[in-house]
């Protein structure tokens, strides 16, 4: 897994980024700073023939949010009361 940055009005790096994981067949999981301005780039992505790609709620924001204990995850817990 590996990071790579490519700001949306770079779109040299972005094409770059999305070739090579196209061509390595690598997921890409695609964020903004509040995960609302990559939505467009699905169509991009599509246009581009990439099927394997994910957008992480809540961007770069969410992930830090959780990561450091504001947003709680939500898990399943065991019930331990059945035998």
């Amino acid at each position: 897994m590996r990071e790579q940055r490519a700001p949306l009005d770079d779109t040299s790096k972005i094409a770059s980024a999305v070739a090579e994981a196209k061509k390595t067949k690598k997921t890409l999981l695609v964020y903004d700073k509040a995960g609302k301005q990559v939505r467009w780039f699905q169509y991009y992505l599509e246009a581009h023939g990439v099927t394997d790609y994910y957008f992480l709620a809540g961007g770069a924001e969410g992930f830090h949010e959780t990561k450091y204990g504001k947003v709680p995850l939500k898990c399943r817990t065991r019930d331990h009361s059945a035998g």
